[in-house]
């Protein structure tokens, strides 16, 4: 099985995990640490050594900051290993700026994981939550803005889609690669990317013992992503997609 065939089983299974969940009516449970539970098992069952497996494990390169999930496994003599960052959107959790930065550093400490390397080395970013939830705070965001009725004079709230993260994710198999410019002259984002360095600019040093240096872009790559249910009267159906960081 190639790695992508893999992390595409792997979604899938965890989505059906969550879809089960919210159809027994346990749906309070879910979150970001719930969430380990199933990609655990799966990695777990799919790799020969289960004790390979670990969660909030140690970041190579940043002092005292973790991965969410990582394992290693062998093959011809080789040893590979990967990491999972995770991410659960809960109450529109994603449209707030807090929440932008640490799907951004999510980003960055997946980047250095893998650019510092010193063997085969792959990352991947998965966020998922509610269908509803995953289209509107996630891959669609519409921010209401105040707009003038011509003649009337009446203030009227207009959606507006303001696409946060297509600067981030590519959200079409046809069209998987997207890069992100760490240099745009965007305000907003610029904010977030300056966040990440006064945050981690000292956890890098303390544990690599040289400066950090932000990279003029990276990339992510759309690998899996569940297709919306249009079936009415179900319970509430999950999204999730995964991506992975490339240098």
């Amino acid at each position: 099985m190639t790695d992508q065939v893999f992390i595409k089983h792997l979604g899938s299974s965890v989505q059906s995990w969550l879809n089960y969940i919210s159809a027994v009516g346990r749906g309070f449970v879910l979150g970001e640490s719930s969430v380990k539970l199933p990609l655990a098992e799966f990695i777990g069952t799919n790799i020969a050594d289960t004790n390979a497996v670990k969660l909030e494990h140690p970041h190579p390169n940043f002092l005292q900051k973790r991965l969410d999930l990582y394992f290693k496994r062998e093959s011809n003599k080789v040893e590979y290993q990967t990491a999972f960052e995770f991410k659960y959107i809960k109450d529109a959790s994603t449209l707030d700026l807090s929440e932008k930065k640490r799907v951004f550093s999510d980003l960055m400490r997946l980047y250095f994981f893998i650019k510092d390397a010193k063997v085969p080395t792959k990352g991947y970013f998965l966020i998922c939550g509610s269908q509803y939830e995953f289209n509107q705070s996630f891959q669609k965001i519409s921010t209401p803005i105040i707009s003038i009725v011509p003649r009337l004079n009446i203030p009227v709230n207009i959606p507006h889609k303001s696409g946060f993260y297509t600067k981030w994710f590519k959200f079409s198999n046809q069209y998987p690669i997207q890069s992100i410019d760490l240099n745009i002259n965007d305000v907003e984002y610029q904010n977030i990317y300056i966040d990440f360095i006064s945050k981690y600019k000292n956890p890098y040093f303390k544990k690599m013992k040289i400066k950090l240096i932000m990279p003029k872009k990276i990339k992510t790559k759309l690998v899996f992503l569940s297709q919306d249910n249009i079936l009415k009267d179900v319970p509430e159906p999950m999204k999730l997609g995964i991506w992975e960081i490339l240098i």
